[in-house]
């Protein structure tokens, strides 16, 4: 199932979404970030742009934010990238000192599996490593 059939099937009573974002903004903010997307995380952002699943504020790109550099996942990407000095791409954050992030390949395609490290990019043990971004949301949605 993929990450958009997924979240449609989410009753809206459990999860927040955001608006369609245009390729165009999508691109900007790859740009911003000098990295491409991973299709998943693409998918993500093109069909809702941001999501909240309870205490969870899932970055993304807002249609309502014009500043690139203000957008969610620019904005904190490029914080928890001066704090840790990785290139990793922050799509959340635990409310404490860790980030959930993607990890920047080389050739600067965006990796699909995400880990928690710090701010200071120590990876932590986290149940949720080396999850995709769909496994994650229903680890989220259905966790006990």
């Amino acid at each position: 199932m993929s990450i958009v059939e997924f979240i449609k099937s989410v009753p809206r009573e459990l999860i927040d979404v955001g608006k369609p974002i245009s390729r165009y903004d999508i691109a900007m903010s790859e740009a911003a970030l000098k990295v491409t997307f991973h299709p998943e995380l693409y998918e993500y952002l093109e069909n809702f742009g941001w999501i909240g699943i309870g205490s969870w504020q899932l970055f993304g790109i807002s249609n309502i934010i014009k500043s690139v550099a203000d957008q969610p996942i620019v904005r904190e990407s490029v914080d928890f990238r001066r704090s840790s000095g990785l290139n990793d791409i922050a799509i959340s954050h635990d409310g404490g000192d860790c980030f959930i992030v993607f990890e920047v390949l080389p050739s600067g395609m965006v990796n699909p599996i995400i880990s928690m490290k710090t701010f200071y990019g120590v990876r932590e043990d986290w149940v949720s490593n080396g999850l995709t971004l769909t496994e994650w949301f229903k680890a989220i949605l259905y966790e006990k």
